[in-house]
This record gives structure tokens, sequence and C-alpha cells, in this order.
């Protein structure tokens, strides 16, 4: 089946929503607190903050579909960076905050389809680097984006509910990127 991906919009709150959530908890659910992750479950992943997410200014979604089904997304903003210009960039930076699948979907290329989706947009809107935070015990997403051109460049706080994690900040040239 044809992965389509196209950007989101307000409409697609609520399913955006039950995705986030979905995909977070399975991802690290069971490697956290269950009460810390129920907080920032309930906080960052409700409809209404999801709504809030896609009236940002700066901010966009691309959401993939298999057929009729919603099963991966990607969330990217402009902003400031945690790392030193030299190792990002400046304005012409964009933050890939979230990049997720149906964890049953893994290992079918579909994740290498949506970031490759996403690299495309970020050039084609002008930006030249794409950045983002990785949890330093999440191994096997740091080579997934490794794969793409990404390179470490520092570090960054991570909070989950009261719980304060340590994120490895990654970054790629996109004139580098291997598409």
């Amino acid at each position: 089946m044809t992965l389509y991906i196209r950007k989101a919009t307000k409409k697609d709150a609520e399913g955006l929503a039950h995705l986030a959530h979905r995909t977070f908890e399975t991802a690290f659910g069971s490697q956290n607190d269950p009460e810390d992750m129920r907080v920032y479950l309930d906080h960052n992943f409700s409809t209404a903050q999801i709504q809030n997410e896609l009236a940002a200014p700066n901010t966009f979604f691309l959401l993939a579909y298999l057929g009729r089904f919603l099963i991966g997304y990607v969330k990217l903003a402009a902003g400031a960076s945690p790392a030193s210009p030299d190792d990002v960039g400046n304005e012409k930076s964009i933050q890939l905050c979230r990049i997720y699948i149906d964890a049953h979907l893994t290992g079918k290329g579909y994740g290498s389809q949506i970031m490759t989706a996403c690299l495309k947009e970020s050039r084609r809107l002008g930006y030249e680097t794409v950045w983002l935070g990785v949890w330093e015990k999440n191994l096997s997403a740091q080579k997934f984006y490794e794969r793409f051109g990404f390179r470490r460049v520092g570090t960054q706080s991570f909070v989950l509910g009261s719980d304060v994690q340590k994120d490895a900040v990654f970054a790629c040239a996109l004139k580098n990127a291997p598409f």
C-alpha cells in the first residue's frame, strides 16, 4: 500500500491527538514512571493542545496515511535552538519536534518516507538546517537520524512529568541530506 503524506489542518486535531498520545505512550511508557507519563500525555496530547499547536505560527504537521488510516506524523516548528548557531544555524533552522509512526509499522520503510518528506518540505520552505532532541536512551532513533545526515551537536533537558531527562541534540544541514 502506498503512503500518502499531507499537511495537517485544524480539522485533524482530534485524530492527531489520539495518534500522538498512542505512539508516545507506546514508545516510552514502559521505560518511565506511570504518573510522569500520565501528566505528560494529558498535557501535551489533548485535542485542545494539538489545536493550539496547529494554530501556532511557524509550526506545521505532516500526516502520513496508509489508505484511510493515519499511521504517522511529524511536527516541525521554527524557533531558537539549544545548540550554538555554528552547529545548528540561526533563523534558517527548524526544529523537528516529533516524528512518530504506529509501532507495528516500524521497520517497513514508512518512517524513512516520512522523514524524507519532512526534510524535503523543510528545504522547500527555505530552511537550511533541521535540528531535534532525542532521548539519550533511544539509541535506535539516534541511528535512524544519523542515516539521514543528522549529527550530534549538543544536549538539552526534556521534562517528562516531574522527571528531568537528558536529550541529545542532533542537526542536519539540508544541503547534505541524502534524498
